[in-house]
């Protein structure tokens, strides 16, 4: 993730690049399925109410969003792949068997459970820090 924001920090727009980096942006932001978004950004963009800092800074901002978003997903659902399997069954012990007779520390799972928690914990300080930047500040 920080190869990708500093790629995003050191990202330029110039007048040289200007329209191969729209053009690529909407290529990026077009869906088959419903091309209202990719249609509204043309539009918005090509009446050229933005300078180029202004425009850069928006491209910046959605990178990052996207960024943080994809980072955020993918951890929680590997974590949640790699758990569900334990946490059914820890939960929802079936006749005599018992988590705590099971769980010991030779099982891989606990093993590794130090490095699951710290993933876990950064990934939801990512979290919260991608909802306060980004879903709870309307003033973007």
């Amino acid at each position: 993730m920080e190869e990708g924001i500093e790629n995003v920090k050191n990202f330029k727009l110039t007048e040289n690049n200007l329209k191969e980096t729209k053009k690529e942006l909407f290529r990026q932001l077009e869906n088959p399925k419903n091309n209202n978004f990719a249609y509204l950004l043309k539009k918005e963009l090509s009446e050229n109410k933005f300078t180029i800092q202004e425009l850069e800074i928006l491209i910046k901002q959605m990178w990052l969003k996207i960024l943080h978003y994809i980072t955020i997903s993918t951890a929680l659902f590997y974590l949640a792949v790699i758990t569900l399997p334990y946490s059914v069954s820890t939960r929802y012990p079936k006749g005599d068997l018992y988590p705590t007779k099971i769980y010991n520390r030779r099982v891989p799972i606990v093993k590794k459970l130090p490095d699951l928690i710290s993933l876990q914990s950064k990934t939801l300080i990512r979290l919260n820090k991608y909802c306060t930047e980004y879903i709870f500040n309307q003033k973007q």
